[in-house]
């Protein structure tokens, strides 16, 4: 996993209904440029671009704020969903489908 990504959660939401966003955290990842069909949050399909695969188990929320490594584009795409990859002992790590 050659890359750095980070994650922002949402921390509140302010009186317009525009997100603020908490503390970030980086986490080393794999960001691998694919196009493909998901199915979103809210149940649209939608077609994912890029998929990010973080080196954690960390639950990811949707609406999270990602930001990818300096050269990529767009270099904060929204997340369309969220996976996790498994291998024969268990989730192995986060998969984001941006």
């Amino acid at each position: 996993m050659p890359h750095t990504v980070t994650v922002a959660p949402v921390s509140s939401i302010d009186g317009f209904g525009n997100p603020t966003f908490g503390t970030a955290v980086s986490y080393t990842a794999r960001v691998v440029g694919k196009v493909q069909m998901v199915r979103t949050v809210r149940g649209e399909e939608k077609s994912s671009t890029k998929t990010v695969y973080l080196a954690t188990t960390t639950v990811i929320a949707p609406d999270a704020l990602v930001t990818l490594p300096a050269g990529e584009v767009p270099l904060s795409p929204p997340i369309l969903a969220v996976g996790t990859f498994p291998d024969e002992a268990g989730a192995h790590h986060t998969v984001l489908f941006l």
